[in-house]
């Protein structure tokens, strides 16, 4: 990029994501309400429709792996979207689908592409490795 240059899109949507997974290894969710459109999309892999219904499922996230930390490996932008490819780590405290809390520590990959429009996230597709996940948890 040339100094002193204006900002592309490409560049805002990524520091937007940039400060979002701050935020959240913070332990801020509130910044969801900030970055998220009301009636956004999240592929999980089934759609689940609107801000309301994710919150509920980032907090059973956060209950489960109160110590939640997320490292970005990578982070590529191009036109509306961008995806990041991510670590997360933390402590197995809470029912995760099904299996009960074993206290391990675990860390499993994640691919996120957000789209967003407006400075707003307005559709989300996680593939993260669950069964590579699930397995750290009978070790």
């Amino acid at each position: 990029m040339i100094p002193n240059s204006p900002q592309t899109t490409q560049d805002r949507n990524k520091r937007l994501i940039k400060d979002y997974l701050h935020e959240i290894n913070k332990g801020n969710d509130s910044i969801l309400k900030q970055v998220f459109a009301p009636e956004c999309t999240f592929h999980l892999p089934e759609p689940v429709e609107g801000l309301n219904s994710y919150l509920e499922i980032n907090r059973h996230y956060l209950n489960t792996f109160p110590d939640l930390h997320i490292i970005i490996n990578d982070l590529l932008a191009d036109n509306d979207k961008v995806v990041a490819r991510l670590t997360l780590q933390g402590s197995h405290q809470g029912n995760f689908i099904g299996i009960p809390p074993t206290g391990r520590k675990v860390s499993f990959t994640a691919i996120i592409i957000y789209q967003i429009v407006g400075g707003k996230i307005t559709e989300f597709w996680s593939q993260e490795d669950l069964l590579g996940l699930t397995q750290q948890f009978k070790m």
